[in-house]
């Protein structure tokens, strides 16, 4: 019923909006890293301000924040509702030519396969950026990690993060 072009050019402006978002949040976590010092302390008053703010201006570097955004919205936004929304009417068109293959025509069973592709979207929603959701929270471990250390811990802990940040900071190099 509905054009194959038409079908990929739906599944080329989702590609480019996540791409175009992933851009965007590349921008945004640049100009965050470049508002903070460079040395370990600057990295430290990051993360212990992320912490303080529930991780809602998480500091990320530009391509992991690119990265993290093109995997996660790729998903959320391409891959898993093209695969449902499919698998959906293939499904729908299976059992409308066998169960109503003389009851209906080819043209109302058409439109019936497109009316439940199109009726899919509203109710997959909610649960795939519930499924892409979880991986991106265990992904955010550390900083969750690292927000449950009390000072004292975190002062501990602070030789073992300036060997990580010059071994790190020496391979970017």
């Amino acid at each position: 019923m509905v054009p194959v072009r038409l079908v990929h050019f739906s599944y080329f402006v989702a590609s480019a909006y996540v791409v175009t978002h992933s851009v965007s949040r590349s921008t945004v976590a640049k100009n965050r890293s470049s508002q903070g010092s460079s040395s370990l302390d600057g990295i430290l008053r990051q993360r212990a301000s992320s912490c303080k703010e529930r991780r809602s201006q998480s500091v990320l570097s530009p391509s992991r924040a690119f990265v993290d955004t093109l995997i996660w919205q790729g998903l959320a936004s391409v891959i898993i509702p093209g695969l449902v929304i499919n698998r959906t009417c293939a499904l729908s068109r299976l059992l409308l030519n066998q169960v109503f293959r003389r009851q209906l025509s080819e043209g109302v069973r058409k439109w019936v396969v497109t009316g439940v592709g199109l009726g899919t979207i509203p109710v997959i929603i909610h649960p795939i950026d519930r499924l892409v959701g979880q991986p991106k929270k265990i992904g955010a471990l550390p900083l969750s990690l690292w927000c449950s250390f009390t000072p004292t811990q975190r002062m501990l802990l602070r030789p073992l993060l300036e060997v990580q940040h010059h071994s790190a900071k020496s391979f970017h190099q």
